[in-house]
C-alpha cells in the first residue's frame, strides 16, 4: 500500500470517527458506564487513528467501533486492577504517611556530613581506595593494580578509613546536644523593681480626757 493511499485511508478513518463521535461515545459508555471516561476513550482512539496506517477498509465505522470497544475494555480492566490493589478509601486516614521521619532524616544527613569530613582528613590514596571499594564496588585487587600497591596494603587502607569514619560517628553520637542559641534580648533578665518599704502608719492620737474644772465650768454655765 503506497504512502498516499495509506494517508488517505487514515484521513477517511479519522473523518468517520469525527462524524460518528456520538455513536462511538455511546459504545464506550455501555462498557465503562461513565460518560467522561467514554469520551476519553474516543479521544484516545482518534489519536491512535492519526498515528496508524490502516489498510483499505470496507467499513471505517465498523473498524472505529471495534477500536473504541477494545480501548474501553482495556481501560475497564485497568481500573478494576487498580481498585483491587489500591487501599480502601475508608481507611485512608489511618494509613501512615509515606514521608520519612524528619528527625531520622536530619540524623542521616548529619552522619553523612560527618563521614565526608572524616574522609577529607585521610590521605588521598587511602580515601580513594575506600571510595572505590565501598561506593563503586571495585575489588581490592583491581584497586591495588590501579594504585600500584599490594592488595594487602589496599586492605589495610580500607580498614583504616573505615575505623576512622566509625570513630568520628561514635564521637558524634556521644556528643551532648548543643543548647539552642539565645538571642541577646532573650538573655537579658528582667528584674522587677523592688518596692520601697512601706512606712509604718502612725497611730492616731489618743483622746485626752477633759479637765475636771472644764467640766465644772460647762455644768455651771448650764
Amino acid at each position: 500500500m503506497s504512502t498516499k493511499r495509506a494517508r488517505a485511508a487514515a484521513n477517511d478513518l479519522l473523518r468517520t470517527m469525527i462524524c460518528h463521535r456520538a455513536t462511538l461515545v455511546s459504545v464506550a459508555n455501555r462498557i465503562l458506564s461513565c460518560r467522561q471516561q467514554a469520551e476519553d476513550v474516543v479521544q484516545d482512539a482518534a489519536l491512535k487513528a492519526c498515528q496508524m496506517a490502516p489498510p483499505e477498509l470496507d467499513s471505517p465505522l465498523r473498524f472505529s467501533c471495534c477500536m473504541v470497544r477494545n480501548l474501553a475494555i482495556d481501560r475497564l480492566r485497568r481500573c478494576e486492577l487498580e481498585q483491587r490493589h489500591a487501599a480502601p478509601m475508608l481507611n485512608a486516614e489511618d494509613l501512615a504517611a509515606p514521608l520519612d521521619n524528619p528527625h531520622q532524616a536530619l540524623e542521616a544527613r548529619q552522619a553523612l556530613q560527618c563521614v565526608h569530613r572524616a574522609l577529607a582528613t585521610l590521605p588521598a590514596r587511602t580515601r580513594l581506595a575506600f571510595v572505590l571499594n565501598r561506593l563503586h564496588d571495585m575489588p581490592q585487587k583491581d584497586i591495588a593494580a590501579a594504585l600500584g600497591v599490594s592488595p594487602t596494603l589496599v586492605h589495610f587502607m580500607i580498614r583504616r578509613a573505615q575505623d576512622h569514619c566509625r570513630a568520628q560517628l561514635d564521637a558524634l553520637l556521644a556528643a551532648p546536644p548543643r543548647p539552642a542559641s539565645e538571642s541577646p534580648r532573650a538573655s537579658l533578665r528582667i528584674v522587677p523593681p523592688v518596692a520601697a518599704p512601706a512606712r509604718p502608719i502612725a497611730a492616731p492620737p489618743r483622746p485626752v480626757a477633759p479637765r475636771r474644772n472644764k467640766m465644772l465650768e460647762v455644768s455651771g454655765a448650764a
